[in-house]
């Protein structure tokens, strides 16, 4: 997989599976709804298989973000 990238106001690194021109068509034939939130809109990348998350690696410059940021699976010291 080639280098990942964050997702700048959340901090979640991902790995772009398909290229990028293709994720920039789909976002942008998503109605206006559904691109309000960058939560929603990486999640349905996700899902159609066109991202992958590295749920290992989390990153934030707002230490109280910290609780929000951490699962039963990944802990952020």
């Amino acid at each position: 997989m080639g280098k990942g990238k964050y997702l700048k106001y959340g901090g979640v690194k991902f790995y772009a599976k398909v290229p990028e021109t293709e994720i920039n068509e789909y976002v942008l034939s998503l109605p206006e709804e559904q691109r309000k939130s960058l939560y929603d809109v990486v999640i349905q990348l996700r899902d159609r298989g066109m991202i992958e998350i590295d749920e290992e690696d989390i990153t934030t410059i707002d230490k109280d973000m910290l609780p929000f940021l951490q699962s039963e699976e990944t802990e952020i010291d």
